[in-house]
């Protein structure tokens, strides 16, 4: 979740945002995790690229999810692949 300004990153918002997704989906669509980034990939006409961050948590190459040529930021890339470590999804972990 990249934040709106004047927001706080806190318990209180992970909450709020777990309560929203139950409310209007089902409690199996609420994520064990909600993580504060601070850019999401977009492509060049700016969409949002949910795929590749979908590949690299569990420990797929981001040469292979994504070209760097086809992003608006490709360096938002790295606090996914620095996260998907963090796991312990890479390295054979």
């Amino acid at each position: 979740m990249v934040l709106q300004p004047g927001q706080a990153w806190g318990q209180a918002l992970v909450e709020r945002i777990q309560q929203q997704i139950r409310s209007k989906t089902s409690g199996r669509h609420v994520p064990c995790a909600v993580v504060q980034v601070s850019d999401l990939p977009r492509s060049l006409s700016g969409k949002k690229m949910k795929v590749p961050v979908r590949k690299l948590l569990p420990g797929a190459e981001a040469a292979q999810v994504a070209s760097p040529d086809a992003m608006q930021n490709p360096a938002s890339l790295n606090f996914f692949i620095g996260y998907a470590k963090t796991l312990g999804t890479r390295d054979g972990a």
